[in-house]
């Protein structure tokens, strides 16, 4: 999917999901944008301080404060699931032995 395509797919979902007021609740301004690209997020688990898969968000953010909210771009159709199983505690990659 190409840039412009990206962007009507997220103003269109946007549009259907977005039906209350779009009023910034810091300053009140209804002057918003969209980020063209995505943002990506790492997530971690609390126990291990482990990395697990980086989360693709689209930000959206308020013209005049600069107040930012984040949409999953999985849930908004943009990406695919990442498909990595976090490392577990004390697992360790195979190491390949020198012949």
């Amino acid at each position: 999917m190409d840039d412009a395509e990206k962007s009507r797919k997220k103003l269109e979902w946007l549009n259907s999901k977005w039906t209350q007021p779009r009023i910034c609740p810091i300053c009140n301004s209804t002057s918003w944008s969209v980020d063209q690209y995505s943002a990506a997020v790492p997530l971690w688990q609390a126990s291990t301080l482990t990395l697990s898969p980086i989360y693709p968000l689209t930000s959206i953010h308020c013209n005049v404060c600069g107040y930012t909210m984040f949409f999953n771009d999985v849930i908004m159709g943009l990406s695919e699931p990442a498909n990595i199983e976090p490392k577990k505690e004390g697992s360790e990659p195979k190491k390949e032995e020198a012949k």
